[in-house]
């Protein structure tokens, strides 16, 4: 559950997966005094996400969940003013047992005892710069119609996008996202299309996702290929992405530990 206590604009993404011991059905509900939507993927994948339910109707329909896999869950919540209140809750169904037991049955209880010495694990990183260049923008196209949507990169998403808002509106929320700010793009449009220029010191990244309510599918395809400026540098663990750092002034060791210790 997210509560804010900020009285300007916000939007608020809660990401995590879920996973249960053994199949059973659940119904999820969204609750949220402002605008949201609650996605459910097929396994652990950002890109299979589903709307399973909004702000019009906050209860899914029964999912059957099976055990042992991981979910992807993604609720998305927005509100103008601030003061957002945003939660996901999850019910279980009753199940009723069929199967007659033929005769007395034992529990067995086992005790498992795991004894091991934990060792941190160490990685060395060597980087250098060798030739000096201003670098390439990455440019991507993105189509899709007339449709509620959401742009996504590096698994986070943008608020909620309705019909054909203006460059200004997209350029906004897409420079909203952690995995780009502070870094900033810039946004243009054809008759059918959104231009999204990613800033030379990212380099080459990947194409942004997008989930819409649209029969058809959103067309995303990269029209240059970015090439890192030399300038700055991130890093990433386990799908998280450091801030970028000015590569020939910034890069101490008290500035990376932040960084990491952020992620």
């Amino acid at each position: 559950m997210y509560v804010s206590q900020s009285s300007s604009d916000e939007t608020v993404w809660l990401i995590g997966f879920l996973r249960i011991p053994q199949a059973a059905n659940f119904t999820f509900i969204l609750q949220t005094n402002g605008n949201g939507a609650l996605f459910l993927s097929s396994n652990d994948s950002p890109a299979n996400v589903i709307k399973i339910a909004d702000v019009t109707h906050n209860q899914s329909n029964t999912e059957l969940l099976q055990g042992n896999i991981d979910y992807y869950l993604l609720c998305v919540g927005s509100r103008i003013g601030g003061n957002l209140v945003l939660s996901v809750e999850a019910r279980m169904h009753e199940t009723t047992l069929t199967a007659t037991t033929s005769s007395l049955v034992l529990n067995e209880i086992q005790s498992i005892s795991v004894i091991a010495t934990v060792v941190a694990e160490e990685q060395r990183i060597v980087y250098s710069t060798n030739t000096s260049s201003n670098g390439t923008s990455e440019v991507q196209s993105i189509q899709v119609g007339l449709s509620t949507f959401q742009i996504g990169f590096r698994g986070a998403y943008t608020a909620l996008l309705t019909g054909q808002p203006t460059t200004d509106v997209v350029e906004a929320a897409l420079n909203d996202l952690p995995t780009i700010y502070p870094l900033t793009v810039t946004v243009t449009a054809t008759s059918t299309r959104y231009i999204i220029t990613f800033p030379p010191e990212m380099g080459d990244v990947p194409l942004v996702t997008c989930i819409s309510t649209s029969g058809n599918a959103p067309v995303i395809n990269e029209i240059v290929q970015g090439v890192a400026s030399n300038t700055a540098i991130a890093f990433s663990l386990n799908g998280m992405t450091t801030d970028y750092i000015d590569f020939t002034t910034n890069v101490t060791q008290a500035n990376l530990t932040a960084e990491f210790n952020k992620l």
